[in-house]
């Protein structure tokens, strides 16, 4: 997707997202949001499925669009913060055909000194599934370059010191996703490939 098009995107999300704030009054702190899309000609692949890497298109979309509603978008910008993706792992459960419209609710699972750990659930008309995406995030002071602990800037932000109860399930998954960080971090530390 080129350039223009993806930051058009990005955009309109925002555009839709300060909308709906003006109009509805967001609840406090960052709670679960929901962001409505279709899967649309630039989301397919040959199968007329919504692609792969679609799927982490609308997540990014889905981040910027609760961004906008929940006013954290502004605090980022006086605050000069960048949020940025350091891992994402994905699961595909069944497919979004072309027009289908589906949800993406995004949650915060956890944070710790280092990163946030965001949840993405792509959910169909039909109350299904349809894939999930679990993301780590750092904070960087944009100013100085600082990577800053998540805990006192969430805090700032309001959200509340402790997150939704994870099912067993969500647990377990939480900390594989952790492991899984932790050794790709190990593993991508070398400024070199090794040899072959």
């Amino acid at each position: 997707m080129g350039f223009f098009t993806h930051n058009a995107r990005i955009a309109g999300t925002v555009a839709m997202g300060l909308l709906r704030r003006r109009r509805t009054n967001p609840p406090a702190g960052l709670n679960m949001h929901i962001y409505k899309a279709r899967a649309g000609l630039l989301d397919l692949d040959g199968y007329l499925h919504m692609n792969n890497a679609a799927y982490l298109t609308h997540a990014e979309l889905a981040r910027w669009n609760w961004f906008a509603y929940s006013g954290l978008l502004g605090f980022v910008a006086r605050r000069k913060l960048l949020f940025l993706v350091t891992n994402s792992a994905i699961t595909y459960r069944a497919p979004i055909g072309p027009w289908k419209p589906f949800d993406v609710t995004t949650e915060i699972c956890g944070w710790d000194e280092r990163s946030i750990t965001l949840r993405h659930n792509f959910v169909v008309k039909s109350g299904r599934r349809a894939a999930q995406n679990l993301v780590s995030a750092r904070i960087m002071d944009g100013a100085t370059g600082e990577l800053l602990a998540p805990g006192p800037v969430l805090a700032e932000i309001g959200v509340p010191s402790t997150v939704r109860e994870q099912s067993p399930a969500e647990e377990a998954a939480l900390a594989r996703f952790a492991e899984l960080n932790a050794a790709l971090r190990e593993t991508t530390s070398s400024r070199r490939d090794p040899p072959p």
